[in-house]
């Protein structure tokens, strides 16, 4: 994605950094909508957004996309979204490695340790791919605001003993997914 850096063995994930996802996972949980090789055929990297509340063991993640050509597809949609609703929770524009990047919070999944497989290494001085404390801070407000939102409505509808909606804030089922990941933990 980003010349300048590349892939080392993950030690310990901090909540900032970047990494990469193991295609066990996307074997298992095979949602169309998890994001994980780019146009370019390279695994996409993820931003390790938070830990989640309930149970600590699992990671929010939100994929990365260049922005570049794209850029102007993002400010698209970012502006029709804060016209209408205020703000925009699902993308957020920031720099890596001097480069603009998406942040796709409306692609972006729970996962476990097992499921990470290397952390995104600069080139330069061999140290964790980070971004701006106040980008980091964005990212994450959004991605949890999104994610009570998700769960929320979810958990309504079952106990209503409703079919469960499409969301439309989230592409993948992020809340099956969680579902699947809280059973391995308690097992």
């Amino acid at each position: 994605m980003w010349a300048s850096a590349f892939m080392k063995g993950i030690s310990k994930m901090n909540v900032g950094e970047f990494c990469f996802l193991d295609i066990a996972y996307y074997r298992r949980f095979n949602d169309p909508h998890l994001m994980h090789i780019q146009e370019c055929g390279t695994s996409r990297p993820f931003f390790y957004t938070f830990k989640d509340t309930f149970y600590p063991d699992i990671f929010w993640m939100v994929p990365v996309s260049r922005a570049g050509n794209k850029n102007g597809k993002y400010q698209t949609i970012i502006a029709k979204k804060k016209a209408r609703y205020g703000r925009c929770d699902t993308i957020i524009l920031g720099h890596v490695l001097g480069q603009q990047a998406a942040f796709l919070i409306q692609n972006m999944c729970p996962v476990t340790e097992q499921y990470i497989t290397n952390t995104y290494i600069q080139k330069a001085n061999n140290q964790p791919v980070s971004i701006r404390k106040s980008t980091q801070i964005e990212i994450e407000t959004a991605a949890k605001r999104i994610w009570k939102r998700v769960k929320e409505r979810t958990e309504r509808e079952i106990k209503a003993g409703l079919p469960v909606s499409k969301d439309t804030l989230v592409f993948p089922d992020i809340f099956s997914i969680y579902q699947e990941l809280v059973k391995d933990l308690n097992t």
